[in-house]
C-alpha cells in the first residue's frame, strides 16, 4: 500500500524540542507515525524533520549559519537521502517549512524535479553512496541554475563507473510552506555584494516546479525587514496540474510562523494549513490528471484543540527590536509582491486579519494592503469576496496619503540616522582626542560606566574604557540614542497608526462583519461600499494614482457557489466547516 513522506524543514536558529516551537515543529508532532498498514485504508506515514540552519554547536558554524544560510544545501542533501531512501513507487510527498527552511524544501523539490530519486526498489544503494549521489545531483544542479543550461549528467557511484538508474517521474503532492525567504541574511541586502561577492541567488525557486501538485504559502503582513522579503510563487508559469494558493496573515516573521514566547497568533496560519491539508482531495478532483493514492495525511490530536490556542487578537512582536534594528526597514509591499507573483494586485488575505482590525487589538491598522480578497479555513463564510478597494477624493484625499508615504519615508530616514549614531560610537574609539572641560564636572558618570564592562565581551573593554574617559561624548551619544528611539520614532509610528487606522474605521460595519467571518451576517445581497484610501495605503513603492480617480466596484457575495474558472479565480474556498476530527 501506498504511504505518506512527510519531511520539514524548520527556519534559522529553529531547533525542534528546544526552545520555543515553530509550526513546522508542531505540524511534525501532530503527525500519526504509528503503523496503520493492517488497518483497512490508512496507509503508513512516516516523518522526517530536520533542524534550521545556524543551530550548529560550533559558535563559528553557527554564526556563518545565521548570517548567511551556511548548511542550507547539507540539509538539502539530508531531506533528498531519507526520502530517497524511503520512497516507493506511489508514495505520496509532503515538504513543509519556515523561513530558510521553506527556502530549503523548495530547493529541494526544485532538485527533486531536475534529477528525479533513485530507481532502487530493493534498497541495494547505502547511506554512504546516496548521500554521494546527493552531492553529485545538487552540484549538478547548482552548475544548472548558474548557466541556465540543460545538460546533466547522471549520478554515478563513488570510485566506480557505474550510473545510477534513475526514476523517470516522481511527484510531489503538496508543499506548505510559512513565510519563504532569501537564504542569506544580512542586515543590509547591498552588503550581499560586497561580503558573499561569489553568491548565486538561487533564483528558480520564484516557480513552483512541475513535480509539485499543490502548493499553500502562508506570508506576513507586518514584516518590516528588508532581508526578509518573501519570495512568492509564481502563478503566471502554473500548469492546468498544478494549484496554488499564497494567504497573507496578520503579524511578522515569526508571528505567522512561530518561534516567539506568546505564540497563539502563529497557530492562525497553522490552523489554516491544516485545514486545506483536509481539503487536498477535493482540490485535487478539480484536476484531472492529479490524483493519489494514500488519502489524507492523519494527525494524532483532534484538531479542535489546536484551533482553541489560535489567537489572532495575540502578542504582535517588534521584529526589529534589539540588535535586529540593524536590518534596514522597509515594510512589505504587498500589492506589488502580488503583481511580480500572479500578474494581479490582488492579495488573498485571511479573515482573521479583519477580526484583529475590528477588535483594534493594539491599536493594529495594516497599511499596506491595497486590492484584496478575503478567504477563509473552517468558518461559513461567502466562498469569494472580491474587493477592489477605491480611492475616494471627499473622504482621503491628499493629506492622507502623504501622511503616509511622509510617515514611511521617515522611518527609512530614521534608520540611516540610527546606523550613522552606531557607526560613530563603534570609531570614536579608535581615535586620540583630549577629555574636555566638562568631563571633570561629571567624573562620577565613569563609575557607572566602568561597571558596563562587567556585563559587556572581554573584546569591547578598551571601548568601555575609552567612553569612561569621556563620559560627556557618552553621555551626548547615549541622549541621541534614546531621543531617536522614544521620541522620534514613537512620534512616526504614532502619525503612520492614527492614519491608517482611521481609514479602516470608515469601513461600513456590514461588510466588516462578513469580512471577519460572522455567520450571522446576511450574505445574499449584494453591496456596493467605498473604503477611504485603502487603493493608495501601500505607499512603499514610488507611484501613485490620482486622488481624482473614483471606482465604484461592487461587491459580489455568493453564497453556496461553486470556485469561479479562470486565472484570477482559482481558489477552491467552497468546503463546509471541517469540524473537529483529526482527519
Amino acid at each position: 500500500m501506498a504511504k505518506n513522506i512527510v519531511l520539514f524543514s524548520d527556519g534559522t536558529n529553529n531547533q525542534g524540542g528546544s526552545g520555543y516551537d515553530t509550526n513546522v515543529w508542531r505540524l511534525h508532532n501532530m503527525l500519526d507515525t504509528h503503523d496503520n498498514n493492517k488497518e483497512k485504508g490508512k496507509p503508513k506515514q512516516i516523518a522526517f524533520y530536520d533542524d534550521g540552519v545556524g543551530t550548529h554547536k560550533s559558535a563559528p558554524l553557527k554564526l556563518a549559519g545565521l548570517l548567511c544560510g551556511w548548511g542550507l544545501s547539507q540539509n538539502v542533501r539530508d531531506l533528498y537521502v531519507y526520502l530517497a531512501s524511503h520512497y516507493e513507487a506511489g508514495d505520496a510527498i509532503y515538504l513543509f517549512g519556515f523561513s530558510r527552511g521553506s527556502f530549503t524544501v523548495r530547493m529541494l523539490a526544485n532538485l527533486i524535479d531536475y534529477a528525479s530519486l533513485p530507481d532502487d526498489p530493493d534498497s541495494t544503494l547505502s547511506p554512504k553512496q546516496l548521500m554521494h549521489l546527493a552531492k553529485q545531483a545538487l552540484k549538478s544542479y547548482k552548475r544548472h541554475i548558474k548557466s541556465q543550461k540543460g545538460d546533466y549528467l547522471p549520478p554515478t557511484l563513488p570510485a566506480s563507473d557505474t550510473t545510477i538508474k534513475m526514476l523517470n517521474k516522481v511527484d510531489i503532492r503538496c508543499m506548505g510552506v510559512w513565510d519563504t525567504v532569501n537564504s542569506t541574511g544580512l542586515p543590509i541586502n547591498a552588503l550581499r555584494k560586497f561580503i558573499l561577492p561569489w553568491w548565486v541567488q538561487d533564483s528558480s525557486i520564484e516557480h513552483l516546479p512541475q513535480c509539485v501538485k499543490t502548493g499553500f504559502h502562508a506570508l506576513a503582513i507586518d514584516e518590516a525587514r528588508e532581508s526578509f522579503s518573501p519570495t512568492l510563487w509564481n502563478e503566471k508559469e502554473l500548469t492546468k496540474d498544478q494549484y496554488v494558493e499564497q494567504v497573507w496573515f496578520s503579524g511578522v516573521h515569526s508571528n505567522l510562523g512561530g518561534g516567539y514566547p506568546k505564540d497563539s497568533m502563529a497557530q492562525v496560519s497553522l490552523e489554516w494549513m491544516t485545514d486545506r491539508l483536509m481539503l487536498l482531495p477535493k482540490l485535487e478532483q478539480q484536476r484531472k490528471n492529479v490524483s493519489f493514492e494514500s488519502g489524507v495525511l492523519r494527525f494524532n490530536v483532534k484538531r479542535n484543540m489546536l484551533y482553541a490556542e489560535a489567537n489572532v487578537n495575540g502578542k504582535l512582536y517588534d521584529s526589529r527590536s534589539g540588535l535586529n534594528a540593524f536590518y534596514r526597514y522597509q515594510p512589505r509591499d504587498i500589492s506589488r509582491l502580488c503583481m511580480d507573483a500572479s500578474g494581479q494586485k490582488i492579495s488573498l488575505i485571511h479573515h482573521s486579519v479583519f477580526q484583529r482590525i475590528d477588535n483594534a487589538t493594539s491599536f493594529y491598522a495594516p497599511f499596506n494592503i491595497r486590492e484584496f480578497r478575503v478567504v477563509d479555513n473552517h468558518v461559513q463564510l461567502p466562498h469569494e469576496v472580491e474587493q477592489h478597494v477605491v480611492n475616494t477624493k471627499d473622504n482621503a484625499g491628499d493629506d492622507s496619503r502623504a501622511d503616509i508615504l511622509h510617515s514611511v519615508n521617515s522611518r527609512v530616514l530614521l534608520y540611516w540616522v540610527f546606523i550613522g549614531l552606531s557607526i560613530t560610537t563603534a570609531i570614536l574609539p579608535f581615535f586620540q582626542m583630549s577629555t574636555f572641560w566638562i568631563d571633570g564636572k561629571i567624573q562620577l558618570l565613569s563609575t557607572p560606566i566602568r561597571a558596563l564592562g562587567n556585563i559587556l565581551p572581554d573584546f569591547l573593554s578598551s571601548w568601555v574604557e575609552w567612553y569612561a574617559a569621556h563620559p560627556s561624548l557618552f553621555l551626548l551619544l547615549l541622549g541621541l540614542f534614546l531621543f531617536k528611539r522614544i521620541v522620534v520614532k514613537k512620534k512616526i509610528e504614532n502619525r503612520l497608526l492614527n492614519v491608517a487606522r482611521d481609514v479602516w474605521q470608515n469601513l461600513n460595519k456590514e461588510l466588516l462583519s462578513k469580512l471577519m467571518g460572522d455567520s450571522k451576517a446576511d450574505v445574499s445581497k449584494d453591496l456596493s461600499i467605498t473604503i477611504r484610501d485603502i487603493d493608495e495605503l501601500s505607499l512603499v513603492g514610488k507611484y501613485f494614482m490620482k486622488a481624482e480617480r473614483k471606482v465604484s466596484d461592487k461587491i459580489n457575495w455568493r453564497s453556496n457557489s461553486p470556485p469561479s474558472q479562470g486565472p484570477e479565480k482559482k481558489m477552491g474556498y467552497d468546503d463546509k466547516s471541517l469540524g473537529d476530527s483529526a482527519g
